[in-house]
């Protein structure tokens, strides 16, 4: 099982450098024609991370660390990497869900997948963790809690946390993402994407069932998981298409257009085999922090996308 990355962990701070990378071969004509060639069908994604502290307090700890300290937790948790050799699994709680879009007649913003401990403002819009998910409004806003409530589905109020939502009726899935739908000639398949503001299209290595169980639709109809499809890993390829990520597999033939909604993880591996951990206090380490001196700083993390099969 791939480890996920520790976000409980505490001194991660700002900034948090996100960055993307494609492979593009530019060869130079003896005209200065400019020729390129495009290698990479999905972006390779960096992520660069500072620790300005890491307790290593006994008196001091996480619940969900415990017994281990924040430090001694997180060293454990690199050194299982083995360097740039293991991968984890990155749930960044600023881009981690796909399939989210505006509803005809409902918000003016698309909604979004319902987290814990996360802030929503008044008048926002909730798509819930329901079998048949439903569309929440935000009637008084603030920051849900920690545990996942039991939504209404017959137009009352749930309560989270701080916040407030009202059942606003079955989310439909035609305002979800469409995705496509080929062949092999034997079997039908729809890849797991997202769509990035519109305009690029990012094949989805890992989905995150925790988070937000992937919902499917076949025409504006919820289907069922194993029932209705099944979901591959490692991409697939057919006459003139290819995908590099995770699938769904039909069975029988849908009549399309398909739709979905879910959760991501980013499937990382560390760009280096060191790592320079600092200790600079008593019980208190750091990377790359304000206090470092002499490490070479900084978490570099990329994405490590499984091979085609």
């Amino acid at each position: 099982m791939t480890a996920i990355y520790p976000l409980a962990v505490r001194g991660l701070t700002w900034p948090i450098m996100k960055s993307h990378e494609f492979s593009t071969l530019t060869p130079t004509a003896a005209n200065f024609v400019r020729t390129a060639i495009g290698n990479s069908q999905n972006p390779r994604w960096h992520f660069t991370l500072v620790y300005d502290y890491l307790k290593d307090n006994p008196g001091d700890l996480v619940a969900s660390l415990s017994p281990h300290t924040d430090y001694r937790y997180f060293e454990g948790f690199l050194l299982s990497l083995q360097g740039q050799y293991g991968d984890c699994l990155l749930d960044d709680l600023t881009d981690d869900t796909f399939g989210m879009r505006s509803v005809a007649g409902g918000p003016s913003g698309s909604p979004s997948s319902f987290k814990l401990n996360t802030l929503y403002p008044l008048g926002s819009y909730i798509v819930d963790n329901n079998a048949t998910p439903h569309l929440q409004q935000v009637i008084q806003g603030g920051k849900s809690g920690s545990t996942v409530p039991a939504f209404s589905t017959s137009g009352g109020n749930t309560t989270t946390g701080g916040v407030i939502v009202t059942d606003t009726g079955v989310f439909p899935g035609a305002s979800a993402q469409v995705v496509p739908l080929v062949t092999d000639g034997t079997f039908w398949y729809s890849p797991v994407q997202r769509n990035f503001g519109g305009q690029f299209l990012e094949d989805i290595t890992d989905l995150n069932q925790t988070v937000y169980a992937l919902k499917a639709w076949d025409n504006g109809t919820l289907k069922a998981l194993t029932t209705d499809y099944t979901i591959q890993n490692g991409g697939i390829s057919g006459p003139g298409w290819s995908y590099q990520g995770a699938y769904l597999k039909w069975v029988g033939t849908p009549t399309g257009p398909i739709t979905i909604l879910g959760a991501f993880y980013f499937r990382l591996c560390l760009e280096s085999d060191q790592i320079d951990i600092e200790n600079f206090l008593r019980q208190m380490w750091t990377i790359g922090g304000s206090e470092g001196k002499n490490g070479s700083g900084f978490i570099k993390l990329q994405t490590s996308r499984l091979a085609l099969i």
